[in-house]
């Protein structure tokens, strides 16, 4: 098969904004190697409802990442935003509406599960009332690539709480960042809960 333009962003308010532009690796092919990833010539452009637009920089150590400050583009709950990717592979736009109330996290932990490089990561938010499991999902990120994006797989209930706990592969003691996900009502509608 033929590799096709991938494109992840998260828009957390008060946050830097980051998106993450590479290729898909087909089945078969070697390992993967964040190298044959990146694309060469890549334009991110983010745009809100009011018009205003922003041209994302690629970060210098991470030519697939494209990032800029929330103070040269402001994201605001309950407003639609838009991004555009131009590449030589292709063209991908879509859009979001930020919801209103954004889960933050209460707690995380990463513990050594063995000697092989496999730890168990352990977060927890509160539960807003009207929210649904299926209103969330976590991504595990590290500087090199996205490690999984089981979204709301693994999620547990617990009386006011959410909680997910998942085993994760990290050679070399890279760093991860977590990302938990506020999905707005209509994206949720169609993911499945665990």
């Amino acid at each position: 098969g033929r590799s096709q333009i991938v494109v992840l962003g998260f828009l957390p308010q008060g946050n830097k904004i980051e998106v993450y532009v590479g290729l898909s690796q087909p089945l078969g092919r070697q390992p993967y190697e964040a190298v044959n990833f990146a694309i060469d010539e890549v334009k991110v452009t983010l745009r809100n409802e009011d018009g205003n637009s922003q041209v994302l920089k690629a970060k210098s150590n991470n030519p697939s990442i494209f990032s800029c400050s929330q103070t040269d583009f402001p994201v605001q709950a309950n407003k639609t935003y838009s991004i555009t990717v131009i590449s030589p592979n292709g063209t991908a736009t879509a859009s979001t509406i930020v919801p209103a109330k954004a889960a933050v996290w209460e707690s995380v932990r990463l513990e050594k599960y063995d000697n092989y490089g496999y730890y168990l990561f352990k977060g927890s938010w509160k539960k807003p009332e009207t929210y649904l499991m299926r209103n969330y999902g976590v991504s595990l990120i590290t500087n090199r690539k996205i490690l999984e994006e089981r979204t709301n797989e693994g999620i547990n209930e617990l009386e006011q709480k959410f909680s997910v706990s998942r085993e994760v592969y990290l050679p070399e003691d890279l760093k991860i960042e977590a990302v938990l996900l506020t999905r707005d009502e209509a994206f949720a509608e169609f993911s499945i809960s665990s």
